[in-house]
């Protein structure tokens, strides 16, 4: 009578072991996969938002009102409904979210929260239909800088940005860095990203904005601005 060949109890737990390892370099590969992929669909997103909105620029000669509803600090209830908030041509605020419905663009980024979006009030509240390229209160400037304080972009009518995979995380205990990013003055930051660091060196804020130069030139290649302006 042949003996049945099979798998011991050892080999079996070795085959298990085995199994785990490959599972689990599996479940880590498809995370860093997809977080990759989120942030870079995101940083995709808000190059098409910056797009869209130079060319409603050309069309409406101002740049877009954020979203104010919910927003903090904007004393405006309710949630983000994705239309601009403007009373009387003027902007109920300088920062919000991004008017997505009223661009007809996605409202939330890959990890369901709203794009958030910061204009001068000189580029977008009306001025006798005019755009104003003179900034006459230097203080009113939005700015970004890097991790170590350093000026990236100053003077900027306007800037588009995500808070990243760690939004939550963000909003309840920022780092240092990404604190920038959420308070209530004009200056942004974006750095390397680093979503396992410190408390201070944390960031994966995907920040995008607008320079002047750059609506200038477009506005100037619509012909809505002379040559030479």
């Amino acid at each position: 009578m042949k003996k049945h060949q099979g798998f011991t109890l050892i080999e079996l737990s070795l085959v298990m072991i085995i199994l785990s390892i490959l599972a689990t370099g599996l479940i880590a590969s498809a995370r860093t996969y997809w977080i990759q992929s989120s942030i870079n669909e995101a940083r995709k997103t808000t190059q098409q938002m910056k797009q869209i909105i130079m060319a409603f620029a050309i069309i409406e000669k101002r740049l877009p009102c954020p979203d104010a509803n919910g927003f903090p600090g904007s004393g405006v209830a309710g949630p983000p409904d994705g239309q601009e908030d403007r009373v009387a041509g003027a902007c109920v605020g300088e920062k919000g979210f991004f008017p997505s419905v009223t661009l007809g663009v996605s409202r939330l980024d890959p990890w369901g929260q709203p794009y958030r979006y910061m204009v001068q009030a000189a580029y977008a509240d009306d001025n006798a239909g005019q755009m104003s390229f003179t900034l006459e209160d230097p203080s009113a400037t939005i700015e970004v800088r890097d991790a170590a304080d350093n000026p990236l972009a100053t003077d900027l009518p306007a800037i588009i940005y995500s808070l990243g995979p760690n939004t939550a995380d963000t909003l309840a205990t920022a780092s240092d860095i990404e604190d920038q990013n959420i308070d209530a003055n004009r200056i942004y930051v974006q750095a390397e990203y680093s979503p396992n660091g410190s408390n201070a060196t944390r960031f994966d804020d995907i920040v995008v904005w607008l320079s002047p130069f750059e609506l200038r030139a477009r506005m100037v290649e619509a012909r809505v601005l002379p040559e030479g302006f």
